[in-house]
């Protein structure tokens, strides 16, 4: 039972800029006296890029994950490293930098998200064109 597992950023609920780093912790936590075979999937939005992969493996398509044991009673930790995109890949106003992860453990699958994710505010600036007529 991975009920209990938890995905946590390294800015929860803080303001990022284009650019940044934020490092995501999955914890699984298995509450079953059985070992579990897992499979995790985090399949990252359009605000992130893979920086480095860490504990888990990047798709072709940009996701990530991860398989392996989780002893009964037991956690295993994973982390991974994003990357938020240029200004330019962000929409006006703010945008709130949601990630969820999918882990499977053989019987049900459970769903990950991030309980405070951070966020990123993009503002224009608009400036009128004034001409002069000679």
């Amino acid at each position: 039972d991975l009920s209990n597992s938890v995905k946590s950023s390294s800015s929860p609920g803080a303001q990022v800029m284009p650019g940044d780093l934020i490092t995501y912790t999955i914890t699984l936590s298995n509450t079953s006296s059985v070992a579990a075979n897992v499979l995790v999937t985090d399949v990252l939005g359009a605000h992130y890029t893979v920086y480095d992969p860490l504990d888990l493996d990047e798709t072709a398509s940009g996701g990530l994950t991860w398989s392996g044991p989780v002893a009964g009673n037991g956690t295993a930790t994973l982390q991974f490293v994003v990357q938020v995109v240029d200004m330019a890949d962000l929409g006006f106003g703010i945008t709130t930098l949601s990630n969820t992860a999918e882990v499977h453990d053989g019987y049900r699958p459970y769903t990950l998200p991030d309980a405070a994710p951070p966020y990123v505010e993009v503002y224009g600036i608009f400036m009128p064109l004034i001409t002069r007529n000679s």
